[in-house]
């Protein structure tokens, strides 16, 4: 009920395209949640997948705001309205009570240093004790692994924002084929691709230039501070520490 008022009036005068992708937003047979952290690429591979499959996407929260709308719309690239809409959601808040054995689920995880940096002021510390502010909602980080630990094995695809960016044609392929959509597309977008991240940098005009530097963030601050979010990310989530995080992103590592 909540979900639909607030769809109801994010709506009010929305395009009749927009109208058209609303309509099977709710349709329960070909559903896709894109999850997650804020400032984790969920633009980016909205904007990927809305090329390749020509089916678009969409939040429910803040419709009003062009990001959170098919992003083909702006990009200029064909969509199918017809198709069920992916969705975007940042926290399990957004779709809690709502899902089914049969939705699908793509998880992207990112470098928390760096997602936690982007949350934060520039110059922020990330020492352990400002890590736990929930002013800053890091919880909503090891939350969303939990959702994922949760969904149908069978349903769920867990990729790594480093390897949307650095291996774009293999990620691209692997989530293509979860889906069960063609790789027909892959190849002439990977012939544009440095036009395509352009295009989506500057509809996302918060997003900086240098979208492959993968730690343009965490290496603002300080080693010592680095190490404290490992030291406090171990302690509080230490399973998730282990199984998601320590691999790949540890200062140590």
């Amino acid at each position: 009920m909540i979900l639909s008022l607030a769809l109801s009036i994010a709506c009010i005068g929305c395009t009749p395209e927009l109208d058209q992708v609303l309509k099977n937003l709710d349709r329960t047979d070909e559903r896709v949640f894109i999850l997650s952290y804020p400032r984790s690429g969920n633009t980016w591979l909205r904007y990927c997948l809305e090329f390749l499959t020509q089916r678009p996407s969409l939040s429910r929260i803040g419709l009003r705001y062009f990001l959170q709308q098919p992003l083909g719309f702006s990009a200029g690239f064909t969509l199918d309205l017809g198709k069920q809409p992916f969705e975007k959601i940042h926290c399990l808040r957004e779709i809690v009570g709502s899902v089914t054995e049969t939705d699908a689920l793509i998880f992207i995880v990112r470098n928390p240093k760096e997602t936690f940096a982007r949350q934060g002021s520039k110059g922020l510390s990330l020492h352990a004790s400002k890590l736990a502010s929930k002013g800053y909602n890091r919880d909503i980080y090891f939350d969303n692994i939990a959702l994922y630990e949760t969904w149908n094995a069978q349903r769920r695809l867990l990729i790594y924002y480093e390897d949307l960016l650095l291996l774009p044609q293999k990620t691209l392929a692997t989530i293509l084929t979860f889906l069960g959509e063609s790789c027909d597309r892959l190849d002439l977008f990977m012939s544009e691709y440095e036009k395509h991240q352009t295009v989506c940098l500057e509809l996302y005009k918060n997003a900086r230039p240098t979208i492959n530097d993968v730690f343009y963030h965490s290496k603002k601050i300080s080693s010592e501070d680095r190490c404290a979010v490992d030291a406090w990310i171990s302690s509080h989530h230490p399973a998730y520490w282990d199984k998601y995080i320590k691999d790949r992103y540890s200062e140590s590592s």
